[in-house]
């Protein structure tokens, strides 16, 4: 069996790109120590070009241990190297590939390294492959090790609510909005290990959670059982992972500690915040998902510890700061040592997904004919965190019920539901992978009287749900959607097919009524993801996202009823003529009492005869 690993698998999507003549890169691949491997094997693809002559070179090491390096010439515009890896390479469940880059030119005296426009990049098909038997994958944490992104996800025929539960969960964990959860009942055969599959079982009694792997066939497959499945897949991607080192794991919980306190350390949002020498400029970047934010509080601050080293003639470096590319600030580091900074953050930058970066800038130490720019270090301290304050109230957006869902959702099927769980299973893969965090649990309910306190709640339904009120209603008779300016966009046959996705508030708790289409469901890829974000009317068909909006701050659609007369319609459709008659009148009211006025004041009184 062949096990391919890439960078673009890892995260680098468009590889790793040196420029400058300098540069080095560490990537982690994960190959647990467990397996028997047949061989091990890097493959390099690197592009790259020069428009400076200079003496240029990439070494590619691995623990410690240098490989391979290859000098590259000015006319060169790629190559490829096959660079085999020990078994001894494995350190700590991970094989450490450093990539190293430099290069000088030697003839001129006086050079500046950043005129060269040179470039190196690793291109993201580069990557670790493993030959490894089936057999050896014989544990369910050896399994989520080394599966490939892409998962099928298999459930019975007659899947019931647990499974459909546990589908929603693995739909979250598994990144289904990226294209990366799929439902097709095509043969698992190798020997190219390309889609891992999980097979979902949920049982009437028995352990909470079951998994063993099955190796008799040419690929492995993991069978997940118990009466609450999903809580074995929320343990394979967890720190609790490598507890399922047995031929069959059996788990009752598998939680993850929630956020609590008023601050959020930016060292627990995973950001690499490591010491860097910075010549020019260096960017350090941190992600975050609005489900990271507790229930109840929104962002305020930033507070930043950060430091730079001093240059022989005392200067240091300037730090900005911007959120999801708004600049919240910037600042001199001067000093030599760690500095206290804080930026505002103004409201509503905070969306679904975010992106904290820290640009240091620093004027490289030129003149002098030096050999080389001379790079000093500076760091983003590990005391750095968001500060948190109370606010929020009802989630009235996609991107705040995902903060909302952080501690777990209700899960409603409607018993009446058109499609079957099979037709069911891709629009609500895709919705739940964008909605719902890693860690919410999803806790299935009969029907809407069955949900519980304020945990938010996914309903599932062709009609409108129970004590509801819908932007886009199915009780009243043919639909038309319009854009703003009267142009039909959607109706009769053509609104049926597609898919819509709403929020909604039933008894004061905000929630998402998920109205499949029928027609064919979304095919989410990694270069067009489902992304529900600002906005609380989303409408889906086969080509993906057609119309993300907000009904509530002058939203691009207007929804209306033609077979339904109802005041509010009425109100809607003739509101400039409402206004303007209401305008008339109070006009002639006020003409009216004038000249009441006027003519009593000049009415001639009974002391004038």
């Amino acid at each position: 069996m062949i096990r391919d690993m890439t960078l673009a698998e890892l995260g680098f999507r468009n590889g790793v790109t040196f420029r400058q003549l300098s540069g080095t890169q560490t990537v982690y691949f994960p190959v647990p120590t467990g397996p028997e491997y047949d061989s091990m094997e890097f493959h390099l693809s690197v592009a790259t070009g020069s428009t400076t002559p200079a003496d240029r070179y990439v070494q590619i090491s691995v623990a410690g241990r240098i490989l391979a390096t290859r000098g590259l010439s000015g006319d060169e515009n790629s190559f490829a190297l096959n660079i085999p890896i020990d078994a001894g390479d494995v350190q700590s469940g991970f094989v450490p590939i450093r990539f190293d880059y430099s290069g000088a030119n030697t003839e001129r005296v006086c050079f500046d390294e950043r005129m060269s426009g040179d470039f190196l990049t690793v291109e993201p098909q580069s990557g670790l492959r493993l030959v490894v038997g089936p057999d050896q994958i014989a544990t369910s944490d050896v399994f989520a090790a080394l599966k490939p992104a892409p998962v099928v996800l298999g459930l019975p025929d007659n899947a019931g609510l647990a499974d459909l539960a546990a589908l929603t969960r693995a739909s979250a964990l598994l990144d289904a909005e990226r294209g990366l959860v799929r439902f097709d009942t095509s043969p698992n055969s190798g020997p190219d290990w390309t889609v891992a599959r999980i097979n979902i079982r949920a049982t009437a009694d028995g352990p909470v959670s079951d998994m063993t792997v099955a190796t008799e066939n040419a690929l492995p497959e993991l069978l997940v059982t118990g009466t609450d499945p999903q809580i074995g897949l929320a343990q394979l991607l967890s720190p609790w992972a490598g507890l399922a080192g047995e031929g069959r794991t059996v788990t009752s919980a598998a939680n993850q500690p929630a956020v609590s306190g008023n601050r959020l350390p930016l060292a627990a949002l995973g950001g690499d915040l490591s010491s860097r020498a910075v010549k020019g400029s260096e960017d350090f970047t941190v992600n975050f998902s609005a489900s990271d934010i507790p229930p109840g509080k929104v962002v305020s601050d930033l507070v930043v510890t950060a430091v730079s080293g001093l240059d022989p003639e005392g200067n240091g470096a300037t730090l900005s700061v911007a959120l999801n590319e708004v600049l919240l600030g910037s600042r001199t580091l001067s000093a030599g040592e760690p500095q206290n900074l804080s930026f505002a953050v103004p409201a509503g930058l905070i969306g679904s997904e975010n992106t904290l970066r820290f640009h240091v800038q620093r004027q490289p130490v030129a003149g002098a004919c030096r050999y080389t720019m001379q790079g000093y270090p500076a760091q983003i301290l590990p005391g750095s965190a968001l500060v948190l304050a109370d606010g929020g109230g009802e989630a009235q957006e996609f991107y705040e019920l995902r903060q909302a869902a952080g501690q777990g959702v209700q899960l409603v099927i409607d018993r009446d539901l058109s499609l079957s769980s099979a037709e069911l299973a891709p629009w609500l893969a895709g919705v739940a992978g964008s909605i719902l965090p890693d860690r919410a649990p999803v806790v299935p309910r009969a029907d809407m009287a069955a949900l519980q306190g304020d945990m938010p709640f996914i309903v599932v339904s062709d009609i409108d749900p129970a004590g509801s009120e819908a932007d886009v209603r199915l009780s009243e008779g043919r639909i038309e959607i319009r854009d703003t300016a009267g142009e039909l966009l959607f109706d009769g046959d053509g609104l049926s097919r597609i898919g819509v996705v709403q929020m909604i508030s039933v008894n004061g708790v905000a929630g998402l009524w998920l109205k499949p289409g029928k027609g064919p469901a979304p095919v989410w890829t990694e270069a067009t993801p489902l992304r529900l974000d600002r906005g609380n009317l989303a409408l889906l068909d086969e080509r993906g996202l057609v119309l993300a909006t907000s009904t509530q701050a002058g939203g691009l659609i207007e929804v209306s009823y033609p077979d339904a007369t109802r005041l509010a319609d009425i109100l809607e459709r003739y509101r400039v003529w409402i206004i303007g008659g209401l305008w008339l009148l109070i006009t002639l009211f006020v003409l009216g009492v004038f000249q009441r006025l006027y003519r009593r004041h000049n009415a001639p009184s009974a002391q004038d005869d």
